[in-house]
């Protein structure tokens, strides 16, 4: 299977397998679809797809049935969504079946239905807000992003770190993982137990280092730079922004965090989250 695989990893289709996951949703190249299509003639998967906007949009599940409801109903969600002034009581309705049937916990899928009008930053701020430090690194979704979109096991957005069900699941599925592909899940480990300095998807940092006593210190940092970053993405601002922190960071050595007060040198980093995570 793993051969055939593209822009998806490995944990999505162990998540199908073991029925952690119900469906399976995405959009692609034609590429891509075409590869995609082979892969669930080979191993039994059903797929729906449509074209919209240059991309195809991909529904691939165990239950032909699921995988029409996801696609019937982002169908609605698109056309409703172009509309000039479209239904935002029937998008927040799409937007809450769509969750269900994606098998997200309830209690997320509300969260996300509620804050549905913030950006992907706003809501992962809002939920670590409600969070109690450490937090479980199979709950790192910090990476949902382009730049680190393979290294998480928690695809969706939580209503907070500390949701059970939440951590349940994805407790489970690593555990899955582990016995169908150590080296895999070893990889995967390694990153999400990396500490955490997060602003937004342009300005998110990785550290191998140790974080004691309110201070990490650390010998290598891990940035978007180092994850084949496209620079077209990112607008001027952020770009300086990312460079000039880079390099302090680099050039320092050591966080300071106290109070949630994160400081670099004689620098208070504003805005920004340190997160540590757990086994």
């Amino acid at each position: 299977m793993e051969k055939i695989l593209v822009k998806l990893p490995l944990i999505e289709w162990v998540a199908l397998k073991y029925n952690l996951k119900p469906v399976l949703r995405f959009n692609s190249s034609a590429e891509e679809f075409i590869r995609y299509k082979k892969l669930c003639k080979k191993t039994n998967f059903n797929i729906k797809y449509f074209f919209y906007q240059g991309r195809y949009y991909i529904y691939i599940s165990k239950s032909r049935n699921m995988a029409k409801k996801v696609y019937d109903c982002e169908k609605k969600y698109l056309n409703e969504q172009k509309k000039k002034f479209g239904n935002q009581k029937v998008l927040e309705d799409l937007d809450r079946k769509i969750g269900i049937l994606l098998g997200y916990p309830e209690c997320c899928v509300e969260f996300f239905v509620k804050n549905r009008r913030l950006s992907n930053e706003e809501r992962i701020v809002l939920a670590l807000e409600k969070s109690r430090q450490p937090i479980k690194f199979h709950m790192n979704n910090l990476h949902f992003n382009p730049f680190y979109s393979f290294y998480r096991i928690l695809d969706y957005f939580c209503c907070s770190y500390g949701c059970k069900e939440s951590i349940k699941k994805t407790k489970k599925l690593f555990n899955i993982l582990k016995k169908e592909n150590r080296n895999e899940a070893k990889k995967i480990k390694e990153i999400l137990q990396l500490p955490v300095l997060f602003l937004n998807r342009f300005n998110t940092f990785l550290f191998v280092g140790k974080f004691k006593k309110g201070v990490l210190k650390y010998n290598k940092i891990l940035t978007p730079f180092n994850f084949n970053l496209n620079l077209k993405k990112i607008n001027t601002e952020n770009l300086i922004k990312l460079i000039k922190l880079s390099k302090i960071l680099k050039n320092s050595k050591s966080l300071q965090i106290k109070n949630g007060v994160i400081k670099v040198g004689k620098s208070t980093l504003k805005n920004f989250k340190f997160i540590n995570w757990s086994q």
